[in-house]
């Protein structure tokens, strides 16, 4: 069963692998006239980057497999037709009390249409 990750979470990782991909292009683009510190600065940032995006992926790895365990549980979180009720699964509001429907309007002769199927 392929399951779909969080969208969210997989476009800020998408995100932070490309800021990561500019980054280290900026960095090599700049090696040349760098200063040590600058360059330190920047190797820092990527590091963070990197172990920001496998922490990302772990967390949505995670919750794949969260998704994976509530539906074998049957909890259906994907919204597919497999646990949906049909019409039968409801009773149907056998109180129709006159009360209920004194709101509406009654026409010339004083009578309210009330649409009430009598199954008798």
């Amino acid at each position: 069963m392929d399951l779909q990750s969080h969208p969210e979470l997989r476009h800020h990782v998408e995100h932070l692998d490309f800021m990561l991909h500019e980054t280290q292009k900026e960095l090599d683009n700049a090696r040349p006239q760098v200063t040590p510190p600058q360059r330190a600065k920047k190797d820092a940032t990527i590091a963070r980057l990197r172990a920001k995006i496998l922490s990302l992926e772990a967390t949505v790895k995670a919750q794949e497999d969260q998704l994976r365990e509530m539906e074998e549980e049957g909890e259906d979180i994907q919204g597919g037709e497999a646990f949906m009720s049909d019409d039968e699964d409801f009773e149907e509001d056998e109180y129709t009390d006159v009360e209920d429907y004194e709101f509406l309007e009654a026409g010339e002769d004083n009578f309210i249409p009330i649409d009430v199927d009598d199954e008798e």
